[in-house]
């Protein structure tokens, strides 16, 4: 996540969908006090959504996503 660095404990919580915004991931939570925001493991896909949640009453900024991903074969 590109953004603002809290000063306090703030969470984002993310979860995707690979299936049209049927069926959500249980959400998985980075913290935005890290200087490193980052989520490993995600697994395969090839359409994906993202669901970004915030529910601390700090206000925040994002400017982007950045995606690190490597191209199958197929």
């Amino acid at each position: 996540l590109v953004g603002d660095e809290t000063q306090t404990a703030t969470n984002m919580s993310i979860s995707w969908t690979d299936d049209d915004y049927n069926t959500f991931t249980t959400a998985r939570t980075v913290g935005l006090a890290d200087t490193w925001r980052t989520l490993t493991n995600c697994g395969e896909f090839r359409r994906r959504a993202f669901r970004l949640t915030n529910t601390s009453s700090i206000p925040i900024r994002l400017e982007a996503i950045e995606l690190e991903y490597t191209q199958g074969l197929h």
